[in-house]
């Protein structure tokens, strides 16, 4: 004979739970209709703040019908600490009306209609977050990371936003009116240099975020043009090496961008 007991313990369960009812539920507050509509990290020919100074900024919009409040509401420079910069006790954004906060880590700067953050936005490449209080904690409302920005480039939605839900580099900054509409000239190939191998790499002027697909034929005369691949450009400019061209004695190519 022998004495056998059994313990039950209660495990807590993973977040995600296939084949079990789901673990969390809650009703969440109606999606906010503020918005980051635009960024200028590398201020140098722009706008100054009240003190004079050429600094980053960050636009935000408020698309709805109704004044936001935006107590509990924050900007950072990192998904990793929402928090980083809180609105000022009592702020709130009108219908349709455009916010400029500045990205310049001179918060003593700040007044009761100019606002100026903890920390300042990197030049060329980095990331601005919208964030809010909900449920007890911090989420993620909106943001913008852009890279590859010269002096006074702005990065942002243009106009009409539901036509461009992707975030461009815009052909001029625009705070506190809406962004210009976007109309990218055509990718032309600027520089096409061959490896050790014969292969050819092409390079042209981008647009961050935006996919470019380069496309070839051996004659002019051809009918078609034969897709070699694509690509979505990181920064300000995009490359593409062809793997098929150290075969061929005479390629003629172009680039598009896609929708």
């Amino acid at each position: 004979m022998f004495g056998l007991s059994v313990d039950v313990l209660e495990v807590k369960r993973e977040s995600a739970t296939p084949g079990y009812a789901n673990s969390v539920r809650a009703t969440l507050e109606p999606f906010p209709a503020v918005r980051l509509n635009e960024v200028l990290a590398n201020n140098v020919t722009g706008l100054r703040d009240r003190a004079g100074d050429r600094d980053p900024w960050v636009e935000l919009r408020n698309a709805g019908p109704a004044a936001a409040a935006l107590d509990g509401w924050y900007l950072s420079d990192s998904f990793t600490q929402l928090d980083r910069w809180s609105f000022p006790p009592g702020a709130t954004l009108p219908a349709g009306a455009y916010q400029l906060v500045w990205a310049d880590a001179e918060p003593g700067e700040s007044t009761a209609t100019e606002w100026h953050t903890n920390f300042r936005l990197p030049a060329t490449s980095g990331v601005v977050v919208l964030a809010r209080r909900q449920l007890g904690q911090v989420a993620v409302v909106d943001y913008l990371e852009y890279t590859g920005l010269t002096a006074d480039q702005a990065f942002g939605y243009a106009e009409p936003d539901a036509a461009n839900p992707v975030p461009v580099i815009l052909p001029a900054p625009s705070p506190g009116v809406p962004n210009p509409a976007h109309s990218p000239l055509a990718p032309v190939i600027e520089e096409l240099t061959v490896n050790s191998t014969g292969q050819f790499t092409l390079a042209w002027t981008a647009i961050a975020g935006r996919t470019y697909r380069v496309e070839a034929k051996a004659d002019l005369a051809e009918a078609t043009w034969q897709p070699v691949g694509q690509v979505t450009a990181a920064g300000s400019r995009a490359t593409l090496t062809d793997p098929a061209s150290r075969d061929l004695a005479r390629r003629f190519y172009r680039v598009v961008l896609l929708p």
